[in-house]
């Protein structure tokens, strides 16, 4: 099932997508003919950081020994086809499109075999990120500076994804979630072994690279097999 929210002529309501129609409690809506919504409401958007060698080759980072988290407010989510403003802050605003994690149950230290019992379905999220910004919170932190969408959906095996994001149509990022250095399981475990977990909350996986640097006018699409493609205009 993929399962999204939407505004419709009757307001924000929850539905599933099945081809290019979103069936509601409602009605039966054109894909184009609805709003998309921020599928999920999080008490906390939890990155992992470090989980491709891609990247740590990119940034210069030593592989970490286990996951490593650091945090995106709930306020910085926006929708499928929501656009997203260079702050004016930075000159150097990049994205990385990353499989994110749905919970879908209160947890606490959960074994890394009991993982799938905790997870409601997997969706996509683009971590922006303003490169010239002098701490890691100052970089990740700002309005709409995590996309996420378009659907949550239980109807992938998040071991091997194969994703690809392109700017205007260009590939810049294409991989594998099998790349991953720390897998679902693992990462799950790690933090519920430091915070409960609470449902709806979100865990972005780490990107492989990133979309280089991003200009106003260009629109970037992440895509995972499975769950579907994630567009995000740049403003």
């Amino acid at each position: 099932m993929h399962e999204v929210r939407v505004r419709t002529p009757a307001g924000i309501e929850t539905g599933t997508l099945r081809d290019d129609a979103v069936l509601t409690d409602t009605g039966s809506y054109a894909v184009g003919a609805v709003e998309w919504c921020v599928p999920v409401a999080p008490t906390a958007v939890y990155c992992v950081g470090r989980n491709y060698a891609t990247t740590n080759a990119e940034m210069g980072y030593e592989r970490p020994a286990e996951p490593t988290f650091f945090l995106k407010p709930p306020a910085a989510l926006v929708a499928h086809e929501q656009p997203v403003s260079v702050p004016a802050f930075t000159d150097r605003l990049v994205g990385a499109g990353e499989l994110a994690v749905v919970i879908g149950t209160t947890c606490r230290e959960v074994a890394p075999d009991d993982v799938d019992a905790v997870i409601r379905g997997y969706t996509i999220l683009t971590d922006m990120d303003a490169r010239d910004q002098p701490t890691l919170s100052a970089r990740k932190v700002f309005e709409a500076a995590a996309p996420v969408g378009p659907v949550v959906t239980d109807r992938v095996d998040p071991a091997a994804i194969a994703m690809r994001t392109t700017v205007d149509g260009e590939q810049v990022q294409g991989a594998s979630t099998a790349e991953m250095l720390f897998d679902v399981p693992t990462v799950v475990a790690a933090l519920t072994s430091r915070i409960t977990l609470h449902a709806g909350d979100l865990i972005a996986m780490g990107g492989p690279g990133n979309t280089g640097v991003l200009r106003p006018g260009q629109t970037v699409r992440v895509t995972y097999e499975g769950i579907g493609t994630l567009e995000t205009p740049i403003a």
